[in-house]
């Protein structure tokens, strides 16, 4: 497996390889809601919901380590920041095992992806994919940012 991503450094798009950490099994798009799009930022390439639109994004699949690593960034339109969510769905059933708002994830509203770590020990072994949901329809900073790029640890 290639543990390597693209990503935007001092303004250059380069490979940028992560040798301690398991590459991501989530490349495929399962669902893909009319606002999601990838965009490249300052920050790197991302998977973005749209300021105005709404929409879910499901990637899958991969076999739980002990924990995932990704990153998230959002805006908040007023106190709307429970309307972002992440899920990690098994695969067998299509039952959700965890759900978390995307601010909680964070713990903040940023343009800045940041880096989220969620402790899935007691799912190790589980088959599943990860949903990504935006229902927040207002304008400006309602939007939902992902890394294309998410670890198993």
């Amino acid at each position: 497996m290639s543990n390597t991503f693209l990503s935007i450094q001092d303004g250059v798009l380069k490979w940028i390889q992560y040798p301690n950490e398991p590459y991501s099994q989530f490349h495929t798009i399962l669902t893909q809601g009319t606002g999601w799009g990838l965009v490249i930022s300052g920050y790197g390439i991302l998977w973005r919901s749209g300021e105005t639109t709404t929409g879910t994004l499901e990637l899958g699949y991969g076999r739980l380590g002990t924990s995932l690593l990704l990153l998230l960034a959002g805006g908040l339109s007023g106190s709307q920041g429970n309307l972002k969510s992440l899920e990690i769905v098994r695969r067998s059933d299509n039952t959700v095992l965890y759900t978390e708002t995307s601010t909680n994830l964070i713990n903040a509203f940023t343009n800045e992806p940041r880096l989220a770590v969620i402790d899935t020990s007691l799912l190790t072994g589980e088959e599943v994919s990860i949903r990504f949901i935006d229902n927040d329809p207002a304008s400006g900073w309602a939007w939902l940012g992902v890394s294309p790029v998410i670890y198993i640890k």
